[in-house]
């Protein structure tokens, strides 16, 4: 096939294995060679245009976190036949002898006679990742001791200790080390119990472009992921679990601009349609007039290199990308540190129909085994391992081939630890943590406390943060608008003793604008809290102040006042974004 478009081929026929939905995926020999299909119901039959040769299918029935591999081979001519897929075991007696290691890294495999059975094994399901795996309950012959009684009774009462750290890696350090790191961050309640904590992007972050957040809660392993720092900031989002053999607790991220987050919302389940109708609908900001390549204008509107990784890898599961090589191309030369950008340079050169197979071969390996650390999103990691399976299952260069196997085996052996935590990756350490206490050397602590099933109480608050003290006079006085809480209750000014409260408006999603509030003044290590309209959730929140000033922001659809107390000063201030001059009209009129 050297030479040949990998896109020629014949069109097969695949039926579904059972009643089910199903997301398969086929591996051909030539790592060009892939598709992706979905079959729903008992009987159901779906085309693929493909090349004919020797396939792998992988067969996720949708939703059972349960996966299946298939090898398969499809015979020139032979496409008036169906073929027919399996959701069980799937028995082969013709494996290549440098093959059955990489079967084996791939699922679960007992060798009987010469014979390999491949058995079900686990997916990575784009699903929150806990801060513990699943706890099971102890077999009933088993009895407690009256110290393991009263531990479970404190446990059940007190809670375990947590701690939150969060540590930095200088893009230009030789020794790439991790050392204490500190961001702005507010700090909110969440109904169900749990907390939600706001982080800002900082300026110096092209420089530093690396943060880790650290998870540690008493006497189980503690857990690791890296923070997208998208434009607009994230969100960590801690909740409580009431399950008795469950985790602790459930953290996830989430970009804060409400058009980031539904685009990376769509990499972490089944995706089907358009890829650039989606990124055009959930980040209108970035709608291209027309233009085919959206990676270009994606680059040109907004320096946010996780906002381009998601959106490319959203249009390479949608087979839509390689028009745009070029662009991310240039893109990925300047943020080189970014892991999942090189993953797609390798999906690029798979696919790159100038070369011959062989060519395209070796530089998608070459990009995989050079990639700079694992990715952030879990559906980089995904499409490499896919690539890497597809090398070591299907070239006919030996040499290449087993490279490929010995670069899929160390990928699967780190990716072990590695669970997703919604869209994105986080590794978990094989120490357990008794005292709950993180290296001061290597991590801030900005948040600590203790967890219960039903509540997480913070003991520590984030660094730079003081307690509210005194609550804000407005919270006595009458409200005097049913529709506007705070209006007249902050004393009418926004301006008072060198402080002032201001806002200033962006173009959000659909019709929404994103507001950003902020306090500026001569404040130092004081705190603000910002109280919103009651449809908010939640509806009063907190921020520090930072090189004098304190910002918080939020997605607005109508006018609403804002009011803001600063505890340390006993100082009020009131503003009326509808009143404000320069508001939006859906401000001003609504």
């Amino acid at each position: 096939m050297s030479g040949a478009d990998p896109r020629d081929g014949e069109k097969f026929r695949f039926q579904s294995p059972g009643s089910g939905a199903y997301r398969v995926q086929l591996l051909g020999e030539d790592v060009a060679n892939t598709t992706s299909m979905i079959l729903a119901g008992d009987g159901d039959i779906s085309e693929a245009s493909v090349p004919p040769g020797q396939y792998t299918a992988i067969i996720e029935p949708i939703g059972s976190g349960e996966i299946l591999r298939q090898p398969i081979r499809l015979q020139a001519g032979r496409n008036d036949e169906t073929v027919k897929l399996h959701d069980t075991p799937f028995l082969s007696d013709e494996l290549d002898e440098t093959d059955r290691p990489v079967l084996k890294s791939m699922a679960g495999i007992s060798a009987e006679s010469g014979r390999y059975e491949m058995q079900l094994m686990p997916a990575q399901l784009l699903v929150t990742r806990s801060s513990r795996p699943k706890r099971f309950a102890a077999p009933d012959a088993q009895k407690l001791s009256v110290a393991s009684a009263a531990a479970a009774a404190s446990a059940a009462t007190v809670g375990r200790a947590f701690s939150l750290g969060l540590s930095v890696r200088h893009a230009r350090d030789p020794e790439r080390l991790w050392v204490p790191s500190q961001l702005s961050m507010s700090l909110g309640d969440r109904p169900s119990g749990g907390l939600a904590i706001s982080i800002r992007r900082p300026p110096d972050w092209r420089q530093r472009a690396e943060w880790r957040l650290t998870v540690a809660v008493e006497k189980d392993p503690r857990w690791r992921m890296r923070l997208p720092l998208f434009t607009g900031g994230i969100q960590i989002i801690m909740s409580p679990t009431a399950t008795p053999n469950g985790p602790d607790m459930l953290v996830s991220l989430a970009p804060r601009n409400a058009g980031r987050a539904a685009l990376v919302a769509n990499l972490e389940g089944l995706f089907l349609g358009s890829a650039r109708e989606v990124i055009r609908s959930t980040v209108p900001a970035f709608r291209d007039g027309g233009k085919d390549d959206l990676i270009a204008h994606l680059v040109n509107v907004a320096e946010d290199p996780w906002t381009i990784s998601a959106a490319a890898l959203l249009l390479a599961q949608a087979d839509e990308l390689a028009p745009m090589a070029g662009s991310l191309r240039r893109y990925a030369s300047k943020w080189k540190w970014l892991p999942d950008l090189t993953v797609l340079l390798a999906w690029i050169a798979a696919r790159d129909e100038a070369r011959s197979r062989d060519q395209r071969e070796a530089e998608c390996l070459k990009r995989l085994k050079a990639m700079p650390g694992r990715p952030y999103f879990a559906a980089a990691q995904t499409l490499g391992l896919d690539l890497l399976t597809g090398l070591a299952l299907g070239s006919k260069n030996k040499e290449l081939k087993a490279e490929a196997g010995k670069v899929r085996e160390r990928w699967a052996r780190t990716s072990r630890r590695q669970m997703p935590t919604g869209a994105y990756l986080a590794a978990e350490d094989a120490r357990r943590d008794l005292l709950v206490k993180l290296d001061r050397n290597s991590y801030t602590t900005f948040a600590s406390g203790f967890v219960k099933t039903d509540q997480i109480a913070i003991s520590h608050s984030p660094v730079g943060y003081q307690s509210p003290g005194a609550k804000a006079p407005a919270l006595a006085r009458r409200q005097l608008r049913s529709n506007d809480p705070w209006k007249g209750r902050f004393g009418g000014q926004a301006q008072r003793d060198g402080f002032v409260l201001n806002a200033s408006f962006s173009r959000g999603p659909e019709d929404w604008v994103e507001v950003e509030l902020f306090v500026t003044g001569p404040g130092e290590k004081e705190e603000v809290e910002f109280f919103l309209h009651d449809s908010y959730r939640p509806d009063r929140v907190r921020a520090s102040f930072e090189d004098g000033k304190a910002c918080y922001a939020v997605l607005a659809w109508g006018g609403f006042t804002l009011g803001a107390w600063l505890p340390a000063r006993k100082i009020e201030l009131e503003l009326d974004l509808s009143e404000m001059k320069g508001a939006p009209a859906i401000i001003r009129d609504y």
